[in-house]
């Protein structure tokens, strides 16, 4: 999606799906790396975008932190903010 003009986006995204990639940065120990989340999300969302000729939005690359803080790193944000950043996006479409 960020490499259509705009005037492309606004002719396929009324017949298009769009996947909107959500991860957080955080510790999953010492054997992944902190933003294995966001990777993760980024493939699956683009496979699946191939799969119906979708479009993918960027990365909004928080996420609810999902464990107690052990380690540094995270980046999350509350579920009323997080909920309403993903309200605010689908608006715009």
């Amino acid at each position: 999606m960020g490499e259509l003009a705009w005037e492309e986006f606004a002719n396929c995204v009324d017949t298009s799906p769009v996947f909107v990639s959500v991860g957080s940065t955080e510790q999953h120990g010492l054997h992944l790396p902190l933003n294995v989340d966001t990777v993760l999300t980024v493939e699956f969302t683009t496979r699946a975008a191939q799969c119906v000729n979708g479009l993918v939005a960027p990365l909004l690359p928080f996420g609810f932190k999902s464990q107690p803080e052990s380690g540094g790193g995270r980046t999350s944000l509350g579920p009323r903010i997080l909920t309403g950043a993903r309200s605010d996006d689908r608006s715009e479409m």
